[in-house]
Order: C-alpha cells, then sequence, then structure tokens
C-alpha cells in the first residue's frame, strides 16, 4: 500500500511540476527603451545598449526614437542580441519599432494621427502597441 501511495505522489508531483514549468514558459520579458535620437548616431551607444540587452535577454523590444534608422539597420541590430524578428514603422522623423525571438505579426502601422506613429502588432497571441506620444499636442512628424 506505501509503494502505491509513493506512485501515486510521484505522479501528482510531476503533473504540478509540467504543470507549473509550462506556466513559467508562457512568462514573457518586455521592455520598452527610448534609444534617443537614434543613440546620437554614436557606437559607444549603441554598443552599450547591445550589451545590456543581452544582460537582460527580453522577449520583445520596444523601441522609440530609431531616427536615422532603415529597416535593415533595426534588424541588424535587433540580430544583434538575439531577436531573429523586427518591424520599423517609417524611415523619417522618430520611428518607433519592435524587435522579438517570436515571430510579429503586423495587425496595424498608422503614422497619421500619431506624433511618432503606432505600431500594432500580434506576438505569440498578445497585442502590442508600440507609439511615442508628444508632449506638444496638435504637432506632428
Amino acid at each position: 500500500m506505501k509503494d502505491l501511495i509513493k506512485f501515486y505522489g510521484v505522479i501528482a508531483l510531476l503533473f504540478l511540476y509540467s504543470t507549473v514549468k509550462s506556466q513559467v514558459d508562457h512568462r514573457l520579458k518586455i521592455i520598452s527603451y527610448n534609444i534617443w535620437n537614434g543613440f546620437e548616431h554614436t557606437k559607444a551607444k549603441s554598443d552599450k545598449f547591445v550589451h545590456w540587452m543581452e544582460r537582460q535577454q527580453p522577449d520583445i523590444v520596444a523601441l522609440e526614437e530609431l531616427v536615422d534608422f532603415k529597416q535593415a539597420d533595426l534588424q541588424q541590430l535587433a540580430k544583434s542580441y538575439g531577436h531573429l524578428y523586427s518591424i520599423l514603422l517609417k524611415e523619417k522623423g522618430y520611428p518607433v519599432g519592435i524587435t522579438s525571438r517570436y515571430p510579429i505579426t503586423l495587425i496595424k502601422a498608422q503614422v497619421d494621427e500619431f506624433w511618432h506613429g503606432m505600431l500594432h502588432v500580434k506576438i505569440k497571441d498578445i497585442d502590442i502597441i508600440v507609439t511615442h506620444l508628444s508632449l506638444f499636442p496638435g504637432s506632428i512628424d
């Protein structure tokens, strides 16, 4: 009888472990970061950011002020900290963008009626909106 109780105890623990592990696996680390005027075009600031991102190990990163970035630039930056997926809203003004370890589905990219624009994406069935609001109402870049 004790062996049967131990057996069911082990089964219950394995079930509990697998349930807890699957819940932990669904956690995502998301960072929103303003890179301040495209890192002010300095490699040292970009390198410092990449080093910090490597330590943080985020799953998703929303970025603001990607000044003078092209899609290829954002893709290269994302790749440097382990993200294979990225979307840049636009290439002029103060763009926003997003990078991820997981595939990104673009829902909406809107420039009109927003200061720096707005990205609505879906990653792992989670809707994410990236925007950068203005301190100056009525201004649009």
